[in-house]
This record gives C-alpha cells, structure tokens and sequence, in this order.
C-alpha cells in the first residue's frame, strides 16, 4: 500500500491544502508519527488553515497529548488503526468526519478553541482512564472544554457494552448536537455537564442494557433540550425526560411505541439546572 510521507504531509500542510489520500481507488497510509511531528516540531510551518487529511488510513498511536496546536486538525474520511490521544491537549479545531474506523477518543481534559465534530463517523472501542474505576468508554471527555459546538450528527458510538460518551463536567461554550442518525450503543454520561447553547436529540436512537440511556445529573443547559423522534414509529423508543430544567425554550420529548425496555430510552435529568436565561445557541 501506498505511504503518504512526511515530504507530502508538510508539503500540503504550509500550502493549507487538502491532502487526499486517495489513489488508484484505495487509501493511502499516513503514520501517526508523522502528523503528531508536523503538530508538534513543525508546527511553525504549517499555514493557518490548519492540516486537513482526507482518504488515508492513519496508522499507530496519534498521541497528541499535552500539545498546544494552534490550527485546525480535519480528517475526513479517514481510518484510524488505534484510538486518538488528545488528553490535556489544546486545539484549535478538531474535525474527524465520515471515518468508518475510529478505535476511541481518549480527551480528558482537552482545551478546543473551536468546534469538536464527530459527525458521520464511527466510533468502536471500550477503554480505561483514571477518571472512573467502574467503567469503560468508547469516548472520554470529562473535564474538557469546547468553546464552540460539539457534533455528533449521523454518527455511530459503540462503547462495546460499556459506556460511549463519558464527558464529566463537561463544558461547552455552543450547541450539543447528536442528532438525525445519531446511534449510541451505551450510556451517554454528561454529569455536571455546562452547556450554553441547546442539548439536540432529534431522531437519535441511543441504548444503555445498564442503567439510564443519557445521564445529565446535576447539568446545566442555557439553551433548548430536544428529544424529537423523527424516524419511523416501527422500533421507536420512549423517552422520559420528566423533571428536565434549562434556561430557555421549549422542552419536546420522544413521543413512540416502547417495542423495547424502557430503560433503553431512560433519562436521568431531574438534578438537571439552568444556568441563565440566554439565547438559544443551536
């Protein structure tokens, strides 16, 4: 297979061009070795439009943890052989859309000036950090900050019977949006979560075999909670978001056919608060 090098890959970074990896129908390989290096080493020498992969498949480790990178990182369409490491990080921009193949985001305490977009791709992958001793997770997030939006529109998270999204305390300057096609096999956990912009559900289909589907225990949400059922009634699930508080608009819940446990719909909200009364931010 093909190997984009690290000529290439700083080549495309100080043009700010998109870099595809593509060739001959199939995705060439990039090592992870080279992209932290050009995050880190040469990090001066790429253009303010950020590094931005397309079509490649990543291979080993993409440890970008503690690293300052002042400029947006977009991979779209890639494929990771191993989870991405970006606990303690400070970024600009992290952008991994479309990837058929993402092991796991591990970004506890992750610092992102803009927007954190998982939209599209798929995420597998169950794993331990020190922020709990009792569960694992395809995605950690506790403790981070998003000064922009957090998306996660068609995408799918696997956390292999454990939890996909264990976000703590949390805190996110724009819109949470899991949204349209969004699937999560486990338990969606944002306790103590800040949101300033609205908390969107619409037609996402998430399922916890232990326990409440999203736990928002002790939240606040500035914006509007939606729970909208938009896909077909055949296997619907039930929401029940009873006691949910947020500081402005409208509160809409799922409304379908319980054709499966209703704990696989549940939602724990009722410590949920409001944190003002400031525009909706979608």
């Amino acid at each position: 297979m093909d190997e984009i090098d690290e000529a290439e890959l700083v080549c495309a970074g100080r043009s700010g061009v998109v870099l595809d990896g593509a060739r001959n129908g199939l995705k060439r390989v990039v090592q992870a070795a080279a992209l932290r290096k050009c995050c880190h080493e040469l990090r001066e020498q790429i253009d303010p439009r950020g590094l931005r992969l397309s079509n490649a498949v990543v291979v080993g480790c993409l440890d970008l943890a503690g690293l300052g990178v002042p400029y947006p990182l977009r991979f779209d369409g890639c494929e990771f052989d191993s989870a991405l490491v970006v606990e303690g990080a400070e970024l600009f921009e992290l952008s991994l859309t479309g990837c058929p193949r993402l092991p796991g985001l591990l970004g506890n305490g992750l610092r992102v000036r803009r927007d954190l977009d998982l939209s599209r791709s798929r995420v597998v992958g169950a794993h331990w950090t020190s922020a709990s001793t009792s569960k694992r997770s395809a995605i950690w997030l506790c403790e981070s900050e998003i000064g922009g939006r957090l998306l996660c529109v068609d995408a799918t998270i696997d956390g292999q019977g454990d939890r996909s999204i264990q976000a703590d305390r949390i805190h996110v300057g724009g819109a949470v949006r899991l949204i349209h096609q969004f699937v999560s096999l486990g338990e969606v956990r944002m306790i103590g979560a800040r949101i300033e912009g609205s908390l969107d559900l619409t037609g996402a289909q998430i399922e916890s075999s232990d326990g409440p589907a999203i736990d928002l225990g002790d939240a606040g949400i500035e914006g509007s909670v939606f729970l909208i059922d938009d896909r077909p009634a055949v296997g619907r699930r039930r929401g029940d978001a009873g006691g949910t508080q947020r500081g402005g608009g409208p509160h809409r819940h799922v409304d379908g056919r319980p054709e499966q446990p209703a704990h696989q719909w549940a939602m724990r909200a009722a410590g949920t608060r409001p944190h003002g009364t400031g525009p909706d931010q979608r």
